[in-house]
């Protein structure tokens, strides 16, 4: 318990001596406008790095696609591309406010393993209860193992981490609509990454 604690203790001290930048700074950023309209008017979408790209995954944006919202910045070229899968393609229907966390420990046997896993969210229509494996180095999206496809609950706005020191993803609070007013939630579940 103690080796445990004082490995957790350097681990967060390390991570706090990286970001040494006094404040914000922003970045002034390039679109292709034959490519993608307006980026910045995307919300409850989720953004994760990797070999210099930010993914932007999903998001409600001015323009309804039949699938999940998939933007990325090249950090090179601060260049915004929309790769939002076609509609045959295997990947999440639109949504916004659905979580989603990096699956640590698949980032750190095999970088090429990296993952995140994106839970729920909703729609116009629907409230999700989905979950998806997003792999930032293809670009794809895949369905996880049958155990792991639903969440305990449907809706959006939860929030979800991975603790890598116990391989447990927990998933908590969020809402849902059901033709009227939001219903919340202030459960907590956990499983297996």
């Amino acid at each position: 318990m103690g080796r445990a604690h004082a490995k957790k203790q350097r681990l967060c001290h390390s991570v706090s001596q990286t970001f040494q930048q006094p404040q914000w700074t922003k970045i002034d950023l390039h679109s292709n406008e034959s490519e993608l309209e307006k980026p910045e008017q995307i919300f409850g979408h989720q953004i994760v790095a990797s070999a210099n790209v930010l993914w932007c995954i999903g998001g409600y944006r001015p323009v309804e696609q039949v699938k999940i919202s998939l933007i990325a910045l090249d950090l090179h070229s601060l260049q915004w591309d929309d790769l939002t899968p076609g509609e045959d393609s295997v990947a999440p229907t639109w949504r916004w406010g659905h979580s989603a966390c990096v699956l640590e420990k698949h980032a750190l046997k095999r970088p090429t393993d990296f993952r995140v896993m994106l839970c729920g969210g909703f729609s116009k229509n629907c409230n999700f209860n989905e979950v998806w494996h997003f792999c930032p180095s293809s670009g794809t999206f895949a369905e996880p193992p049958i155990a792991l496809q639903q969440l305990p609950i449907r809706g959006a706005y939860h929030s979800l981490v991975h603790d890598a020191f116990s391989d447990e993803v927990y998933l908590f609070g969020g809402q849902r609509c059901v033709g009227g007013p939001y219903i919340y939630s202030n459960s907590l579940s956990d499983r297996k990454g």
